[in-house]
């Protein structure tokens, strides 16, 4: 796809990701709620990584640090491909043109409904473009040809001409994988792509962000409240409870006392079969009695 299947040339000795002593707390009228607490991590580049964890357990809150949407508390440092973040609570003078290296895809599609696909995909390019090119929406044919080759990968090049807003979540979502795509984004932030999707979409989705992964050498981080999608696409799985990291591994290394002590009641929501205890033999049963006739 015009440069889109070679992998990108960042520097292999650099990790895509670096988070050193980061701690986050969030503060209301009545009280103050430590959403991390003094996280380190390290995504190396090319990797597919899944943060999994219940609710409120601080890994959306961790996506939205590395790509500077939010500002950690002083101390920490956050670097991509070797570049600083965020540093001690404030965010580096030159992040915006950071951001063009990282592409993020929100829960709720973040696509403009009145426009159609094919424009919205277009719109991952404008970070590369000349002022004025941006200031008309000036697009060249090569940059739409790149667009609807990016749909077509995601398997919706066929509803490029329709409104963006006309189509199934699952359809969006998979636009807005393209529009990173159209970024040439090195790094791809993913905050609950699937939630609010029905299994077949959700599978969809995951096998495009799987794709632009292992095709493209993208490294991608995705955020799960599913774990079997987060075993099943992703090389090595992180879970948070209540703002630490409490495993990182290889997705065969999660448990089940494990994932039930991490999500507790919303085992069932994260998809975690409850393990019953088998009887030690099969009871003796009543014979079934005869239906009364009728008549």
């Amino acid at each position: 796809m015009g440069g889109m299947n070679t992998p990108h040339s960042s520097p292999t000795d650099l990790p895509a990701v670096e988070v050193l002593s980061l701690s986050k707390t969030f503060s209301t009228a009545f009280r103050k709620h430590r959403a991390l607490h003094e996280v380190d991590l390290r995504i190396e580049s090319g990797s597919m990584v899944g943060l999994i964890g219940a609710s409120g357990s601080g890994k959306s809150t961790l996506l939205r640090h590395i790509t500077g949407l939010v500002r950690s508390d002083s101390g920490g440092e956050i670097r991509v491909f070797g570049q600083t973040v965020q540093n001690n609570g404030r965010l580096d003078p030159h992040i915006r043109r950071l951001r063009r290296e990282v592409g993020f895809i929100f829960q709720q599609f973040n696509l403009v409904d009145r426009l159609t696909l094919l424009t919205n995909v277009l719109v991952g390019r404008l970070a590369h473009m000349p002022f004025h090119r941006r200031m008309l929406g000036w697009f060249t044919g090569a940059e739409i040809q790149q667009a609807m080759a990016a749909l077509d990968r995601v398997g919706i090049g066929i509803h490029a001409g329709q409104r963006a807003g006309t189509l199934s979540g699952g359809q969006q979502q998979r636009a807005a994988i393209a529009r990173a795509m159209m970024q040439e984004a090195k790094l791809i932030l993913a905050d609950e792509p699937i939630a609010s999707l029905d299994p077949e979409s959700s599978r969809r989705v995951m096998e495009a962000l799987s794709d632009v992964n292992r095709i493209d050498g993208t490294t991608v981080v995705v955020c799960l409240h599913q774990v079997e999608f987060a075993k099943r696409y992703c090389q090595r799985i992180v879970a948070l409870k209540a703002g630490r990291i409490v495993f990182d591994g290889v997705p065969d290394a999660l448990t089940h006392d494990l994932l039930t002590d991490l999500y507790g009641s919303e085992a069932d929501d994260a998809g975690i079969a409850q393990q019953r205890p088998r009887p030690s033999h099969i009871p003796h049963t009543a014979p079934i009695p005869a239906m009364p006739r009728v008549g």
